[in-house]
């Protein structure tokens, strides 16, 4: 009886069974590719610009507004977190509008413009 040919994945998946990566794939210290950075960032600035624009937008409804509110100020915390941008002193608690606004100035100047319209 013949030997049966054991082949497991292949691909990019068989490199990562194997505990090696693709050639040209870097990885960071907590082990992400550069691509799933990127795509981390990517997902990140459409979730900031979106609940920007809904913060901007008048709204009746004073609970969707405050927590909004609450999820843009701890989305540009995870934000700053990825671009290694410093967060105004005191800002990780309860967030002011001046805080807030030093915060979106840092992280446009590492690149993530969460006001920009795309």
């Amino acid at each position: 009886m013949p030997a049966r040919s054991r082949r497991g994945p292949s691909g990019e998946a068989a490199f990562r069974r194997r505990g090696r990566r693709p050639e040209g794939s870097h990885r960071d210290r907590r082990g992400d590719t550069l691509s799933d950075l990127d795509d981390k960032r990517q997902r990140l600035a459409e979730r900031l610009r979106e609940l920007r624009r809904r913060l901007d937008t008048p709204s009746d409804d004073q609970d969707a507004f405050e927590l909004d509110l609450y999820s843009y100020d701890e989305s540009l915390i995870v934000a700053a977190d990825l671009l290694d941008v410093e967060v105004p002193k005191g800002a990780r608690g309860e967030m002011s509008g001046e805080q807030r606004q030093v915060l979106e100035a840092r992280l446009a100047a590492a690149g993530l413009d969460v006001r920009a319209t795309e």
